[in-house]
């Protein structure tokens, strides 16, 4: 029991702490969220440290000992350990917002309390922070925490826990729930879509189930089809077409990455049995779409099929997209360095625009429709280093692992999955600014990490670790 424990009940945890907000974010806001990440972070710390999985015959204390050293090595750990610092300087120099000068009678732009550091808009940048902190956790744990049934087992519940979310969401925007319904109606003032996190969820729970086959776990086949039906559910709710369309695209690939690596570790009867549950996740969107879906949603997703001349997006949209890019280099211009401070650009939105771009823009605009753009307008030079930081550790660390391991690398559907979110986050930068949600974020930081991770050094004495340990797990070891 002690043994179950420490193996699969960490990568539980890290699972419910890089899913909670896909379960909080038609019920409660930024506040909340970060109140639950912080409580989550703290028990995950606790646990990395105190109950780390083994690997062979390795006693407790020398497996603490050897997360720990693990963990101060990480470059990964000490790029969080500085945005950590740069998010509570943004929180004790907050104060950006609009005043009113009677006097002259105009409206400006009040500075936070430090010029020259950090900083956010009044009250803001406590979900930030709680967010850095629950990366932290999430990449650490899966880089060094977690054997390699239990990577398998960390992905199967992260697309379980976002699939049982994904329902509860869906529910949630049957019965009008406000919160639930703005975010499923994708509009172009917040371009933030919580979709995505289901598509990487979708691409986890993809990659995973070739793993339960490889393994022999056979009796999870009906859990497996319900998370991945159930993903692919919060993603048609929660996500605009184009970025339906790209998931599905990457499904695909994954999927086929999958068949094929089974078809080399294992027999074609595996290859079959994904199919067969894939086939069968298929119906939890079907009877989802069909019975829960609002008549204007429904309209939203057909929208590019049903018009004369099939795009993505609208014309509107561009002419938005163009306003919001030059309002964000004015903003950047400004402040190259710091940026205007965290969730600002709302504020510089109304200050810069010019009277005739509001005939154009929505009336509450809030984001660039840029991801890049918004980065640098409300974190500046300073926010987009410590970005590209964490991916160039992240992106040298999965090739370091592809170059130095075998050509059959252990697990490759979560290298597959990893590389298409990665690709998803990248290019959905150019529309919208998806990737600087606490839940997307979270659930990409889990699918890279696992998927670095998942590659093991060549094989010595002619035997592979990922054989050796497909051998242990079917005889019960």
């Amino acid at each position: 029991m002690q043994t179950f424990i420490s193996k699969y009940s960490l990568a539980a945890h890290i699972a419910l702490l890089a899913t909670s907000p896909l379960f909080l974010f038609p019920w409660f806001g930024d506040d909340a969220t970060a109140s639950v990440l912080l409580w989550f972070s703290f028990i995950g710390s606790a646990w990395y440290f105190l109950e780390p999985s083994r690997k062979n015959g390795e006693m407790l204390h020398d497996a603490r000992r050897r997360v720990v050293s693990a963990l101060l090595k990480d470059p990964l750990f000490w790029c969080f350990a500085v945005l950590a610092v740069l998010a509570l300087l943004r929180i004790g120099n907050d104060g950006v917002a609009m005043s009113y000068d009677a006097a002259s009678g105009k409206w400006s732009i009040s500075g936070a309390k430090i010029a020259f550091l950090p900083s956010c808009v009044r009250g803001g940048g406590r979900l930030a922070l709680a967010v850095i902190v629950a990366l932290t956790i999430v990449a650490a744990v899966c880089r060094h925490a977690l054997g390699k049934a239990a990577r398998t087992s960390f992905l199967f519940m992260l697309s379980l826990f976002a699939g049982m979310a994904a329902i509860l969401a869906a529910f949630a925007c049957h019965f009008g729930w406000g919160t639930a319904l703005m975010q499923a109606e994708c509009q172009i003032p917040t371009s933030s879509f919580v979709g995505t996190a289901f598509g990487i969820c979708l691409l986890a729970g993809t990659a995973s189930l070739a793993g339960a086959f490889e393994r022999g776990w056979n009796g999870m086949l009906l859990l497996y089809s319900f998370a991945l039906g159930a993903c692919a559910t919060g993603l048609y709710f929660f996500a605009p077409v184009y970025v339906i369309a790209y998931f599905l695209l990457a499904f695909l690939l994954v999927f086929a990455v999958s068949l094929a690596h089974l078809g080399i570790v294992c027999d074609r009867t595996a290859a079959f049995k994904m199919v067969a549950a894939v086939i069968m996740a298929c119906l939890v969107p079907a009877i989802c779409c069909m019975w829960l879906t609002p008549k204007n949603i429904e309209a939203a997703r057909l929208a590019p099929f049903t018009d004369e001349h099939f795009a993505f997006f609208s014309q509107n949209y561009w002419k938005t997209r163009e306003i919001c890019s030059a309002v964000a280099a004015k903003v950047w211009n400004a402040s190259p360095w710091l940026g205007s401070g965290l969730g600002s650009f709302g504020i510089d939105m109304n200050y810069y625009a010019a009277s005739g771009d509001w005939t154009v823009l929505p009336a509450a605009q809030s984001c660039a429709v840029n991801g890049w753009w918004h980065l640098l307008a409300e974190r500046g030079l300073v926010g987009a280093i410590s970005l590209a930081l964490v991916v160039s550790v992240l992106v040298v660390s999965l090739a370091r692992r592809a170059i130095t391991c075998s050509a059959a690398m252990s697990f490759f559907p979560s290298v597959a999955a990893a590389v298409f979110s990665l690709l998803a986050l990248v290019g959905q930068a150019f529309f919208d600014v998806t990737f600087l949600r606490a839940d997307v974020a979270l659930a990409a930081m889990a699918v890279f990490t696992i998927g670095a991770s998942s590659m093991v050094a060549a094989p010595a004495n002619g035997v592979s670790p990922e054989k050796a340990d497909v051998k242990k797990t079917a005889t019960g070891e």
